[in-house]
């Protein structure tokens, strides 16, 4: 039940919390457009916030009026009530002033700039918000932004640096404490007024929060969302902190999660109490929930979206539609996505992995066994192909191993058979010089007045059988050696595996509900061409899915990068 004095200050108070939240979002509109530079920030808000305060003061003064306080002008309220304030408006504004002190002073100016400031402030009373909840504030009318600051400055000696002085300027940081720190200051006027009015009516029409009250309720509330109340207490929890203070955002949000509002009466209470955001909130739990269900068919999308509509009708969220019809689009793009290879529906997307697995440099053939020959067959690798050129008749035959095409076969043998016939040729005819190019030079030519034991020796040397054969080196970077599984989609039949064996051969795997399918056999690379035309990008630990070199979005939520984690 809500007495008649609360009743009475929650109608202040909302009044006034708008009216402070109309000037803090209009300072930031306007932000650009009234300073255009640190200096202008500098120099000139005094004048835009003494502006602004005057004009809710005006407010304040006329809401006395109505009370039958008569002798209460501008001057009066702010010099008289709103000292503590403004003089917390001064040290929230000073922390970003100080930045660009900092950087046009010199150490000795700055010391007495800073000392300056504390024996201004040194005037002030104490500042406390005792009794008045949270507001803040700031000292519009200190001497600091007068003449005896500016002729500091132009005495001072200038240390200009452009780029952090406009780095301070444009800090969307900065911009917002200042917004925050000018609300909390107008917001403030309607407890100083009320306070007035306590003061010559003698007695206290107006119920504001006492901060005792404030802090009970924010630890109930932190008790509930860490989950330290048993599940009975919950509930009596929650309605003590919004008794304490219904102005808290996050309780209401709180209720709803463990409680809901099938009818809109918790978020009817919050409307009163000023608070209009709840709408949002709402929707943010549902789409939290959305983002714990499954939509990878037609069919778990339909029983998800009914989980959903129960959910929302249980919070007494009523803007359903629109996320229902993203969800079934998502999932009909995923079926259909899930069903197409190389720019082909099929069916199912046990057809599309058959596919998947059938297909080889962006060829989809017949049969697995027409793709494994494929896919078996070996390119002559930079290592190959020079010893081929330099040696052929040592590295040609390295070409008869298994996977080999037959025209890389013929052209390193023919290439092998043509340069030892040149060589032979070469000696019948008696050309064959130490200056023969090292193909040729690799058979010693026979001089014509060597001693038949060295021709001997020579001719046996020839015949010596070639070097046993050395496998081709492969340097890879692999980013793990076994077998590790991923699932971009994360849900039921969308998983993946890829092994890697010592030598740098990796698989991947289409694992369904029913039977799994072989996407690439080869050698390892990153990325990882697949045959479907996308890729795989392992890096850190985690897997990325590329599209034309760029990471895929959607897998699992909407503008969200298609990654998985590496699972053994």
């Amino acid at each position: 039940m809500i007495s008649a004095e609360r009743h009475a200050y929650n109608k202040i108070r909302v009044k006034y919390a708008a009216v402070a939240q109309q000037h803090a979002v209009s300072f930031l509109d306007n932000y650009s457009a009234t300073f255009k530079n640190i200096e202008d920030v500098h120099n000139n808000m005094q004048v835009v916030v003494q502006e602004r305060l005057f004009r809710v003061t005006d407010e304040a003064i006329r809401d006395l009026i109505a009370h039958g306080i008569h002798d209460i002008d501008d001057s009066s309220f702010i010099g008289d009530h709103m000292t503590e304030a403004l003089a917390h408006w001064q040290e929230r504004f000073d922390q970003i002033d100080d930045q660009y002190v900092v950087i046009v002073m010199k150490q000795e100016e700055l010391d007495a700039h800073r000392t300056s400031r504390r024996q201004e402030r040194s005037r002030m009373h104490g500042f406390s918000l005792e009794g008045h909840a949270k507001a803040a504030a700031f000292n519009i009318t200190s001497n600091l932004f007068h003449g005896g600051f500016n002729a500091m400055m132009k005495g001072g000696s200038l240390v200009m640096d452009l780029s952090k002085k406009d780095a301070i300027y444009k800090s969307e940081s900065n911009r917002l404490a200042l917004a925050n720190a000018l609300y909390d200051l107008l917001f403030y006027i309607h407890l100083a007024m009320i306070d007035l009015i306590h003061a010559r009516c003698g007695e206290r029409r107006y119920e504001y929060l006492t901060q005792d009250a404030c802090d009970r309720a924010e630890r109930l509330l932190t008790n509930v969302q860490k989950g330290r109340m048993p599940a009975d207490a919950v509930k009596p929890a929650l309605v003590e902190s919004l008794s304490l203070n219904p102005y808290n955002a996050e309780a209401y949000k709180t209720w709803f999660d463990n409680f809901g509002d099938r009818d809109n009466s918790v978020a009817s209470m919050a409307r009163y109490f000023g608070i209009d955001s709840l709408d949002e909130a709402k929707r943010a739990l549902v789409e939290k929930k959305a983002a714990g269900l499954t939509f990878d068919s037609a069919e778990d999308t339909e029983r998800s979206v009914r989980t959903l509509e129960e959910y929302a009708d249980g919070i007494g969220f009523t803007d359903l539609e629109p996320l229902k019809e993203s969800l079934r689009n998502k999932a009909q793009r995923l079926d259909e996505s899930k069903r197409t290879h190389n720019d082909v529906v099929y069916a199912s997307a046990d057809e599309a992995r058959d596919a998947q697995a059938r297909t080889v440099k962006n060829v989809t053939y017949a049969t697995h066994e027409e793709a494994q020959v494929e896919r078996s067959r070996k390119k002559v690798g930079i290592l190959l192909g020079i010893g081929i050129l330099l040696m052929p008749y040592v590295f040609s035959w390295f070409t008869l191993r298994k996977g080999y095409s037959a025209l890389a076969r013929a052209l390193a043998l023919g290439y092998m058979t043509l340069i030892l016939y040149a060589v032979l040729e070469d000696r019948i005819t008696g050309k064959y010089s130490p200056d023969t190019p090292v193909a040729e030079a690799s058979v010693p030519a026979i001089p014509a007045s060597a001693p038949a034991q060295d021709t001997q020796a020579v001719a046996a040397q020839d015949v010596a059988p070639p070097a046993t054969p050395v496998a081709e080196p492969t340097i890879v970077d692999v980013p793990f050696i076994g077998k590790r599984t991923f699932n971009f989609d994360g849900g039921n039949g969308t998983q993946r595996t890829a092994e890697i064996d010592p030598h740098a051969i990796v698989r991947v795997h289409y694992v369904g509900s029913t039977s799994s399918s072989l996407n690439y056999e080869g050698p390892f690379t990153n990325p990882l061409p697949l045959t479907d035309g996308s890729a795989l990008k392992f890096e850190n630990g985690q897997v990325y899915l590329l599209r034309d070199g760029v990471v895929e979005t959607g897998c699992m939520a909407e503008n969200q990068p298609c990654v998985s984690e590496l699972y053994e």
